[in-house]
């Protein structure tokens, strides 16, 4: 149900743009709220009301992959870069981000580190945080450049206030990431176990052996059954009742 929806829409293509469009909306007394994929369920980009103007700003002319370090292995994009666009542009320079949240196909490199997402590959490649190198947000009262330091051991690390901020500090605009090497093979197994208990056992013995998985899903019968007959696997959707009837 939309209640209410902006009076204006703004298509930024730079960090430059977007400083600009901040600065007007300042003076003009303009509600701004940052528009990455639109996948947000908890209305945060939704107009609240109020009789101040509300500018949506979209960050998707913002999508390229704008510098990489193959030296230091981050990667630099444009905050409007959906997932799909982010490995693309990675593999064809041999290199992978890993991060596959639920919402991989719409959601973009700076709503992840807005909403310090998690992703299924997190135990081999980590989480937003772990990949997050540093940045640009364009602030009410200016530029805040996040610096790629490796490690520090005095202060507060900048890019924890960023983390997980929901563009309250700022509109995030240039994003910095920690880049794998593809790996040169990649595999995916199945196990089945006879009930739900053994199956739960069994991924906490795995997890806590620290296997070097990039993945581990468990899933009942059902959710099983159901990928089976999505992926055409008839005969083995049989096979799976005789198993779990023994």
């Amino acid at each position: 149900e939309f209640e209410r929806f902006p009076d204006g829409v703004a298509s930024p293509s730079s960090s430059e743009e977007v400083r600009a469009l901040l600065d007007w909306a300042l003076a003009q007394g303009i509600t701004v709220i940052p528009y990455g994929g639109g996948t947000s369920v908890a209305g945060h980009i939704n107009p609240p009301e109020g009789d101040a103007p509300v500018l949506t700003l979209s960050l998707a002319a913002m999508d390229q992959l704008m510098d990489l370090d193959t030296q230091s292995q981050i990667a630099t994009f444009g905050a409007g870069t959906p997932g799909p666009k982010v490995e693309q542009q990675l593999r064809e320079r041999g290199y992978m981000l890993g991060h596959f949240p639920q919402s991989w196909e719409l959601s973009t490199i700076g709503g992840w580190v807005a909403s310090r997402s998690s992703g299924q590959q997190s135990m081999r490649y980590g989480r937003i945080e772990q990949m997050f190198a540093g940045g640009r947000v364009e602030t009410p009262k200016g530029t805040l450049t996040i610096p790629t330091i490796p490690a520090s051991s005095a202060g507060p690390d900048l890019r924890e206030i960023i983390l997980g901020s929901e563009g309250r500090m700022g509109v995030i605009t240039e994003v910095k990431v920690r880049v794998t090497p593809l790996p040169e093979t990649e595999t995916f197994q199945v196990a089945f176990a006879p009930d739900w208990d053994t199956g739960k056992e069994l991924v906490r013995q795995m997890t806590q052996a620290k296997i070097p998985l990039s993945m581990l899903r468990l899933s009942n019968a059902e959710e099983t059954r159901t990928h089976l007959m999505l992926a055409g696997h008839e005969k083995l959707v049989g096979i799976l009742h005789r198993y779990l009837n023994v």
